[in-house]
């Protein structure tokens, strides 16, 4: 991204990013020159170094809990009720 200038950011989870809020916006502007989904390419940097750290924690979240908590097998051939 940093090679390739990138200055927008564009989401999967509009709900989670305000991204639906900021098609709203654009909906209701579709003249105006100013789009909300441009950062510009020092923000865009900051928001992948956030999401970056964010992700290196839960990987650690991830390990310490894989280490202590028991991993448990269910026998062959033994059915488990579900729920929900």
């Amino acid at each position: 991204m940093r090679r390739a200038g990138v200055d927008v950011e564009l989401s999967n989870h509009g709900f989670a990013d305000y991204g639906l809020e900021r098609m709203e916006e654009l909906r209701n502007a579709p003249g105006s020159s100013k789009n909300p989904f441009i950062m510009g390419t020092a923000g865009t940097q900051r928001l992948m170094k956030v999401i970056e750290n964010m992700m290196r924690g839960r990987i650690a979240l991830d390990r310490e809990s894989s280490t202590t908590t028991p991993t448990v097998t269910a026998a062959a051939g033994t059915r488990t009720a579900a729920c929900c």
